[in-house]
């Protein structure tokens, strides 16, 4: 939670707990499992412990976790340029993931030698 409220300050309003539990209800009402989407940024949110953290949040739930490569925009609202995870980062967290039995994949970038890739399609400044 302390990670996600850093990075989305919309995410002080509902828990992970309570998003899961609310994505759980879905499941059990429809019988469709979910996705839930999650970026990887380099020293942020990559490292194997937090791969295991993810594990066990997803442990017996019916959903698929995508995992999304981070596409530099530069510096956000925050002013901090987050990076993407190196390939072997993500791969190892692919790893610790389905080595724990979660549905998962790694979702491969593509756009960034355009600029439109995910997050990147907006005006650039100077640019018409």
């Amino acid at each position: 939670d302390a990670t996600r409220t850093r990075l989305l300050p919309t995410g002080r309003k509902h828990t992970v707990a309570e998003v899961l539990a609310a994505a759980d209800r879905f499941q059990a009402r429809t019988g469709r499992p979910y996705i839930v989407q999650y970026c990887l940024l380099a020293g942020v949110n990559d490292a194997p412990e937090q791969a295991r953290l993810l594990a066990g949040l997803m442990s017996g739930r019916r959903a698929h976790v995508n995992l999304i490569a981070y596409n530099p925009t530069g510096a956000g609202l925050s002013g901090y340029p987050y990076e993407a995870s190196p390939p072997g980062s993500a791969e190892a967290f692919l790893r610790v993931l389905r080595g724990a039995g979660v549905v998962s994949h790694l979702r491969r970038p593509r756009g960034q030698d355009i600029d439109a890739a995910c997050g990147q399609l907006r005006r650039r400044e100077g640019k018409t």
